[in-house]
C-alpha cells in the first residue's frame, strides 16, 4: 500500500484536486514520466458532456493509482509524479457542440485509473470518480443525474458520471461514514488494499457518539463488495504501520475478525511505575481491576489485568467486562489478606465511570461524547490525589480521564508523563533524606554541581521554580528532625 493513498484517498475529490495546493506541491518540479506505449490502442482522448453545467472550462483529472512507486497524474505534458499547481495542464478543449475533449493520454493495461471532471469556475460541478480502462478512449462521459453523498456531515454531494456505450461506471468507494458509495469496483483495483484503506484511514472518522465509523458490519460489507478476504486485508494493513498514529493492529483485528473477540468490553489502564515495578517500591508486579458484581468479580482487589506491551510498556488491559458494569476501580492489586498495606499507601483510582462522556464531562475536551469506553485507556492525573483512611488503613486514590488509545498520547499538556523520576529532596537516590542531599542542592544553587531537569525537579523542594540555598536549608533541617515536611519531602516526583 502506497503512502500517497493514505492522504489522497481520504480527502474528498474536490479537496484533493482543487487549485489550492500545499506550498511543497507548488514548489515541486514536475517529473514527467516516459511511459509512452507503442500500443496505440491504449492512447487517445475522451469527451465529456457537461449537460446543463454551462461550463467554459473543464479539467480532466486522471489518476493512476497502480503506478509505481506512487500515484501518477495525466497531464498535457504526459504522466507526472506530482500533482501540478497549474490546473491548465488538465484542461480539455471545448468543442462547438458544447462538449469537451481531453488531451491525449495513455491508459496502461492492468492499471486502476480514475477520472474526475471539474469545472474550476463552479466548485459544485465536480464529479465523483469514474472508472477508466482503454475501452473509454474515444467515448463520451455523461452525467447520470444521480448524486453521491461523500460527507453527510456537511452535505458534500458530488454528481455521478459514467462512460457512455461502455460498462464503466462510478467507482465503488466509501463515504465519510464508511458506507459504500458508487456502483462498480474497478476491474484492476486491489480489493484488499481498498478495504485496508477503509479500516486504516476512516478509523479516525467518528460518529455522533465519538466512536469510529469503521465497524465489523461495514468492513464485512466492503470485503464482500470488493471480492477479497479479511486475511489479505490485514496483511496490507500491516504495511501501514508507522505512517501515523491511526495504526492499531488490535483495532484492525477487532473489525476484520469480530468472531475472535471476547464477549464484553476491554479497558486499558496506564499504570505508574511505582504501582507495579518492585524496583520502584511496588509490593508486586501486578495491576488489578475491581467492579461490584458478586456473581462475576473476585473480592478485592478484583481481577488481575494483563500486560499489554503492544500498546505500551506501562499499559495493562482487562477484557470481558460486562457492558452492564457502570464503574470500575484500577488498583495496585494488593490483597490485604495476604499483604499488609505498604507503610505509606496502597494505590488505587477513585471509582471510575464507564458509561461514557456527556458534553462537558471530559476534562480535556468539553465537546467529547461517547456512550461507553470499550477499547479506551484510563490515564491518571497524578496532581489530583485523595487520601482515604478506614480502620487505620490508608490509601491514595487518584482521579484521571479516559482517552482513546490513539488520542491519549496527544494530551501531555494535561497529564504529562507521570512515571517517577525519584523522590523530592532525595538527590542521591538512596530513598533517605540526609545532609548529603542538602549539600548537593547547595552545590547546585551556586553552580558547583550539574543541574539537569530531573535533578532540578528533586531539588526544588519549596516549589518556587529555582534552586537556592533555601531549598538546601529545608532539606538539612528535615534530615536532622528540625523541620516540618508537610507531606512533600520523600514523595515521588512525576514529570
Amino acid at each position: 500500500m502506497k503512502k500517497w493513498k493514505f492522504i489522497s484517498i481520504l480527502c474528498t475529490a474536490a479537496l484533493l484536486f482543487s487549485a489550492v495546493m500545499p506550498a511543497s506541491a507548488a514548489q515541486a518540479v514536475l517529473k514527467v514520466t516516459k511511459d509512452a506505449s507503442d500500443n496505440q490502442e491504449n492512447v487517445g482522448t475522451i469527451k465529456f458532456d457537461p449537460g446543463d453545467w454551462n461550463s467554459e472550462k473543464i479539467q480532466f483529472i486522471i489518476v493512476d493509482e497502480s503506478a509505481e512507486p506512487d500515484t501518477k497524474f495525466a497531464t498535457k505534458n504526459g504522466w507526472v509524479d506530482e500533482f501540478p499547481e497549474d490546473g491548465s495542464v488538465f484542461e480539455g478543449t471545448k468543442l462547438p457542440d458544447g462538449t469537451f475533449e481531453s488531451f491525449e493520454f495513455e491508459i496502461p493495461d492492468g492499471h486502476a485509473v480514475y477520472l474526475e471532471l471539474y469545472d474550476p469556475d463552479n466548485e459544485a460541478h465536480d464529479t465523483f470518480d469514474v472508472n477508466l480502462t482503454k475501452e473509454a478512449l474515444g467515448k463520451t462521459v455523461v452525467l447520470t443525474g444521480e448524486k453521491i453523498v461523500r460527507n453527510p456531515n456537511n452535505n458534500f454531494i458530488m454528481p455521478e458520471a459514467e462512460v457512455k456505450d461502455t460498462d464503466l461506471k462510478s467507482r465503488l468507494y466509501f463515504n465519510w461514514y464508511g458506507e459504500l458509495i458508487g456502483k462498480q469496483v474497478h476491474p484492476y483495483a486491489d480489493g484488499a488494499g481498498e478495504v485496508a484503506i477503509l479500516v486504516y484511514g476512516f478509523s479516525n472518522h467518528l460518529d455522533s457518539n465519538g466512536m469510529s465509523v469503521v465497524t465489523p458490519e461495514k468492513v464485512s460489507a466492503a470485503i464482500e463488495a470488493f471480492g477479497t478476504n479479511a486475511k489479505d486485508v490485514l496483511e496490507i494493513y500491516k504495511k501501514m504501520e508507522g505512517y501515523d498514529d491511526r495504526y492499531s493492529e488490535e483495532f484492525a483485528r477487532s473489525v476484520l475478525f469480530p468472531e475472535e473477540q471476547k464477549d464484553g468490553y476491554t479497558y486499558y489502564f496506564l499504570a505508574p511505575d511505582d504501582w507495579f515495578k518492585t524496583d520502584k517500591g511496588a509490593v508486586n508486579e501486578d495491576i488489578g481491576c475491581f467492579w461490584w458484581d458478586p456473581e462475576e468479580t473476585d473480592p478485592w482487589p478484583g481481577v488481575k489485568m494483563e500486560k499489554s506491551p503492544d500498546i505500551g510498556e506501562n499499559v495493562f488491559k482487562i477484557t470481558g467486562v460486562s457492558p452492564e458494569i457502570t464503574t470500575v476501580i484500577f488498583n495496585a492489586f494488593i490483597d490485604t489478606d495476604v499483604y499488609p498495606y505498604p507503610e505509606l499507601t496502597a494505590y488505587q483510582t477513585v471509582t471510575i465511570n464507564t458509561e461514557g462522556y456527556e458534553k462537558r464531562d471530559c476534562e480535556y475536551d468539553s465537546e467529547l461524547v461517547t456512550d461507553n469506553f470499550d477499547g479506551w485507556i484510563f490515564v491518571l492525573n497524578r496532581d489530583d490525589e485523595r487520601r482515604f483512611s478506614r480502620n487505620e488503613l490508608s490509601s491514595l486514590s487518584y482521579y484521571g480521564a479516559w482517552f482513546t488509545l490513539d488520542d491519549y498520547k496527544n494530551h501531555s499538556d494535561y497529564y504529562g508523563t507521570y512515571f517517577s523520576h525519584g523522590c523530592l529532596g532525595d538527590l542521591d537516590g538512596d530513598e533517605n533524606i540526609t545532609s548529603g542531599d542538602a549539600l548537593e542542592i547547595l552545590r547546585m544553587s551556586v553552580g558547583l554541581s550539574e543541574t539537569t531537569p530531573e535533578k532540578a525537579a528533586l531539588a526544588d523542594v519549596d516549589g518556587d521554580g529555582e534552586i537556592t540555598s533555601a531549598d538546601a536549608l529545608i532539606v538539612l533541617r528535615y534530615s536532622i528532625g528540625a523541620g516540618e515536611n508537610f507531606g512533600k519531602l520523600g514523595t515521588p516526583i512525576y514529570r
